[in-house]
């Protein structure tokens, strides 16, 4: 796309919430996007992980996602209280699926460094992996 601008990503690692605080601070007015993740983990979509997880070949994954999105929407309809996307917006339907713990090829990015870090440590908190000693 013409004059579109080059995402540049830059990994930070935060010792503590004095060091986050501090960084928050120093980002300025810009606007800025924010991923909340563990440390070793990669920008991974929650359906690339599930393949891994799953043993499934990523050539898989489109024929995999389709089937996914036809049963969701077939489930979701039970629930009343949904506002269903228009039946072909897919990535109304992605991204209802990923609010609801479907994995998706969305990669989810906020604007607030709290919601990030609230999802960071969400992740460390259920990590099945064992956490250093502070």
């Amino acid at each position: 796309m013409k004059g579109s601008p080059t995402l540049i990503w830059q990994k930070t690692t935060v010792r503590d919430w004095i060091h986050f605080v501090q960084l928050v601070n120093n980002l300025g007015a810009e606007r800025w996007h924010y991923r909340g993740v563990l440390d070793n983990w990669n920008l991974k979509t929650s359906i690339e992980r599930a393949a891994e997880d799953w043993h499934i070949d990523l050539k898989e994954l489109p024929n995999l996602e389709k089937q996914l999105i036809l049963e969701f929407k077939r489930a979701c309809h039970l629930s009343a209280n949904l506002q269903l996307p228009n039946p072909d917006d897919t990535l109304g339907w992605l991204a209802l699926m990923q609010h609801h713990g479907t994995p998706t090829r969305l990669l989810d990015l906020t604007y607030s460094p709290f919601v990030a870090a609230y999802f960071a440590l969400d992740a460390l908190l259920s990590s099945p992996e064992p956490r250093p000693n502070a």
